[in-house]
């Protein structure tokens, strides 16, 4: 009997399936300024690496292989947002249904402050939402109070603590989830 199904692949029907994410770049106004949101490419990364350097005082959290295998994984949508040719901000979010979880978020310190970053944690709950996640979830320092501030304006609770997260600096990471299932059909999504 076992050999049956096997050979019927009856199984199968029951899989998964996996996660087409796909993205529209767009460009719109803000600050002042046309900016163009898209999707990332292998070509950012030099541009990533460059930004992280500037917004961590030196430090590059990511490398570019963490960056490439990122890229690659289907579950994954990294958005990258330009001013002209120059690397504003960046962020990433994984689905893996029911969670979508905010990888990483990183603005040019010229922009931190106006707004990019809340507009860009808009983006990935929004996306999230579209792609059925009940909540997403995130890691921020936590010695990070404005990103916090920020975070729990959006609606993200803190959940737990995850000792010496921050590998590189050996310093706690505050877990924060924002549940969609409260929110959802609240508002139209835009993307």
């Amino acid at each position: 009997m076992w050999k049956k199904f096997k050979q019927h692949n009856y199984f199968s029907r029951f899989k998964k399936q996996p996660l087409k994410i796909e993205f529209q770049p767009f460009v719109f106004t803000f600050a002042g300024q046309t900016v163009q949101v898209m999707r990332a490419k292998s070509d950012d990364i030099s541009n990533m690496l460059l930004l992280e350097t500037q917004a961590y005082n030196g430090r590059m959290p990511w490398n570019a292989e963490i960056f490439q295998s990122e890229l690659t994984k289907p579950n994954l949508l990294y958005l990258v947002v330009y001013q002209s040719s120059t690397l504003i901000a960046y962020a990433g979010v994984r689905i893996n249904q029911p969670e979508g979880h905010i990888t990483n978020i990183t603005v040019a310190p010229n922009w931190q402050g106006q707004g990019l970053g809340t507009y860009l944690m808009q983006i990935m709950i929004e996306l999230a939402q579209k792609w059925g996640c009940e909540y997403v979830s995130l890691e921020v320092r936590v010695d990070n109070l404005v990103a916090q501030k920020l975070y729990r304006q959006l609606g993200f609770s803190p959940t737990f603590i995850r000792p010496n997260y921050y590998q590189e600096t050996q310093t706690d990471g505050l877990n924060m989830v924002l549940n969609l299932t409260q929110t959802r059909n609240k508002k139209g999504n835009k993307f």
